[in-house]
């Protein structure tokens, strides 16, 4: 146990919480082609942004809470009726927009059958012309 007046231990020296920071030249220098170095890398940065987010729905509970508490009640039911809303509303456009890719789809669909269509014949009847122009000339 330390003394009231005790100073801790400066980095680096025994008893000190981890390595002198300011000292980097005992850092071993990062290459960025190493795959492993790049995934810490992407890592670190996904945690940051999940630090974010978790701030950010901190934030928001912490005023929905103060607004639960002020009595604010119906704005918080009103809220999520407009939340509910918009959520159908996107539902629908979604809806809308693949029952239209969908119609988009089979209209290319109808135009490439067609297209193989006319293509087939036409190589049936090529394939055709020969043996009966053959069969033309061993009659004649």
């Amino acid at each position: 146990m330390q003394p009231d007046n005790a100073q801790p231990a400066p980095a680096g020296e025994p008893g000190s919480a981890g390595p002198d920071d300011r000292d980097r030249s005992s850092w071993a220098p990062v290459d960025p082609r190493d795959p492993s170095a790049a995934r810490l890398t992407e890592l670190l940065h996904e945690r940051l942004i999940l630090l974010d987010r978790i701030r950010g729905l901190e934030a928001t509970l912490e005023t929905q809470e103060q607004r639960t508490a002020s009595g604010s009640v119906p704005e918080l039911v009103r809220e999520r009726e407009a939340m509910q809303e918009a959520l159908e509303e996107a539902v629908e456009r979604a809806r809308v927009e693949r029952n239209t890719h969908a119609q988009a789809v089979a209209a290319a669909l109808a135009t490439q059958a067609e297209e193989f269509h006319r293509s087939a014949t036409w190589r049936l009847g090529s394939a055709l012309v020969k043996p009966l122009r053959a069969l033309r000339l061993t009659k004649g």
